[in-house]
């Protein structure tokens, strides 16, 4: 074996909060109940004491008021003899019945205590056989029978007796009688004996379960309180507390709680350290208080430059009215987003976007400023771009296509065939890049916001007529005809845009839909909405395709043609969300497709 002793493990009880409470009130209350047990038994043996002493002093007086009716009954008797005076003999019969009386009381008043009994039986017996000697000696009386000598000879000796027995019943209770105030005077030392005691237990058991309690609860329910305090200062916690009782188990998911806060206030650190947003606080002087490191690749500052410094002195002009946005969040102490020019550290403007956020707590502004310089280049670019398009290209392109069908219509002069097929062929690339120019530049308004709606009460029937007039050139080449179903609808929309989605949707199932197929165009209302249904007989969509197909420059690879911008169904869902609709299609592969749009149904214009 080697030199290591294994150890036993000392197993402890472990109590949680509700043990301790069942014990705290559960102690005091088992002394309590066991203290009035002990006083209420010693009190009923006190009024068991009292009534025995009260029933002494009653079956005395009872006794007393017995021997008194008995001899009551002799004087009568002893009247009607010398008189022969009825009253008498009726005073004795009153005083019989009446002993009769007296001695059933003191039966009940003996109780269960055998001495008493066993006496007062023997004064009944004795009574009674001399009430009935007495009966006799009346009785003989009325019949002239009665000598005195020979009938009153026994007299003496039972009434000697009956007297002895009253004494002694009368001595015995007396004796009880007296010792009342020594056993009043024992109870009242037991009683106040008791009460001393109960108090000082009383007392003993507060002092001992005060320190059980304290080291046990109060103290470490202390150092919960001193870790929370800890935990908002950002301090190292105490030591874990020992124990598997609640207190011991939230201080563990304290420390676990504080350990998961630094971790993500690391991380949270991390991501401000490291974020390419410069991340701020700005307090109501508007100086900045804090800032991460990438003012220094944003604006060009280090960090220790612009702590303490006034935003004021980065801004490019100083006049911006961003600056009137940063006086207005911490005057109202609100959220808000604004854009703003700063200057970098080189001198050249940024254009920044800034979220800022008041917060009470630490009575400053937190903002995270981005930067959209490139963002703005790339706007201005696109406006320079379409400004471009819509006079660069759409003037004289429109012109071109306007010289070539003078001259197709021969207005200058019949051309040689040859040549009046190479001006077609022309015309026809002229009028696709007219339409792509048209098709950009409606994009263009409808993304950028600016393409407004022109609402009139207007017929769907109407609508789909004037589309299909708008490429019926282009059906009649592959004889493809049309059947229209549910379109006599009135409702309220920009007829316009309407009819620009409609001949974007027939034409292009007429690309897609097989030489002398049927296109259905079908209308109705459903959940409160117009529905406008496109039907072809093409060769379908796949559901990979469906997903994108309403995006821009999306095109189907299945029967792709030529001079398609690919911004035709892009523009149909623009024009359809800007009506506050929605746009879909429903298709197989090989078994067509179905382009539906939905527009909310208003009966009547706006303002009619």
């Amino acid at each position: 074996m080697g030199p290591s002793i294994a150890k036993k493990k000392k197993r402890t009880i472990s109590l949680n909060l509700w043990h301790k409470g069942i014990i705290l009130v559960a102690i005091p209350l088992i002394f309590e109940i066991f203290f009035i047990s002990v006083l209420s038994w010693y009190l009923f043996r006190a009024e068991q004491e009292a009534r025995r002493i009260e029933d002494s002093r009653n079956l005395i007086l009872e006794t007393e008021v017995l021997q008194r009716m008995f001899y009551d009954a002799g004087s009568a008797l002893i009247g009607y003899d010398m008189t022969k005076n009825p009253l008498f003999q009726a005073q004795f019969g009153e005083a019989k019945a009446k002993i009769l009386v007296q001695l059933g009381l003191l039966a009940d008043l003996a109780g269960q205590n055998e001495v008493r009994r066993q006496n007062v039986k023997e004064i009944s017996d004795l009574v009674q056989k001399q009430l009935k000697h007495l009966e006799e000696i009346g009785e003989k009386m009325d019949r002239d029978e009665f000598q005195t000598s020979s009938t009153f000879a026994d007299l003496p000796t039972s009434i000697n007796r009956f007297a002895e027995l009253f004494e002694d019943l009368i001595r015995r209770e007396r004796a009880i009688v007296a010792e009342a105030p020594e056993a009043e005077s024992r109870s009242r030392a037991f009683v106040e004996q008791w009460l001393y005691m109960g108090v000082a237990v009383n007392i003993l058991i507060a002092l001992g379960l005060v320190p059980w309690f304290q080291l046990g609860t109060a103290k470490r329910l202390a150092v919960l309180m001193d870790n929370a305090s800890r935990l908002s200062a950002q301090e190292a916690l105490l030591p874990p507390l020992t124990g598997e009782d609640e207190i011991g188990k939230l201080d563990s998911v304290f420390h676990e709680m504080a350990d998961a806060l630094a971790q993500s206030t690391r991380k949270e650190r991390a991501i401000v350290e490291n974020a390419a947003d410069v991340i701020c606080s700005i307090n109501e002087d508007l100086k900045f208080s804090a800032i991460n490191p990438a003012c220094e690749v944003q604006w060009g500052y280090e960090r220790k430059e612009l702590l303490g410094r006034s935003v004021v002195d980065i801004i490019f002009e100083k006049n911006d009215p961003g600056l009137d946005n940063f006086k207005q969040a911490i005057k109202e102490k609100k959220d808000g987003t604004f854009e703003i020019e700063l200057c970098n550290k080189k001198g050249r403007p940024i254009d920044t976007l800034w979220s800022v956020h008041w917060s009470d707590a630490e009575n400053r502004l937190f903002c995270v400023a981005h930067d959209i310089t490139d963002r703005k280049r790339a706007e201005q670019l696109r406006r320079d771009v379409v400004a471009m398009v819509s006079h660069d290209l759409r003037s004289p392109l429109t012109s071109i296509q306007v010289s070539l069908d003078i001259l197709e219509a021969g207005v200058k002069g019949p051309l040689p065939p040859g040549a009046l097929s190479e001006l077609k062929k022309l015309s026809g690339s002229t009028s696709r890049m007219v339409r792509l120019v048209n098709d950009f530049l409606d994009l263009e308004k409808l993304q950028s916001g600016k393409l407004d709606l022109q609402k009139t009460k207007t017929n769907l029937d109407v609508l789909v007529a004037n589309s299909i007039n708008a490429v019926r050139q282009l059906a009649e080449l592959k004889e493809i005809t049309f059947r229209e179903e549910g379109l006599d609808i009135d409702f309220t929309a920009d007829g316009d845009r309407i009819i620009q989605v409609l001949v974007n949707l027939i034409s292009n199932a007429i690309k897609f839909a097989p030489e002398r197929s049927e296109i259905a165009i079908s209308g109705g209302i459903t959940d409160g909405a117009v529905e406008v249904q496109v039907i072809d007989q093409g060769p379908g969509i796949s559901l990979h395709e469906q997903e994108n197909i309403f995006q821009k420059f999306e095109q189907l690879d299945t029967g792709r043609m030529p001079g398609s911008s690919g911004l035709g169904l892009s523009i149909c869902k623009n024009l359809v969300e800007l009506h506050g609709g929605r746009i879909g299609v429903r298709s197989q592969p090989g078994q067509g497709s179905t382009f539906w749009f939905r527009i909310p149904y208003e009966p009547e214009a706006p303002g009619s």
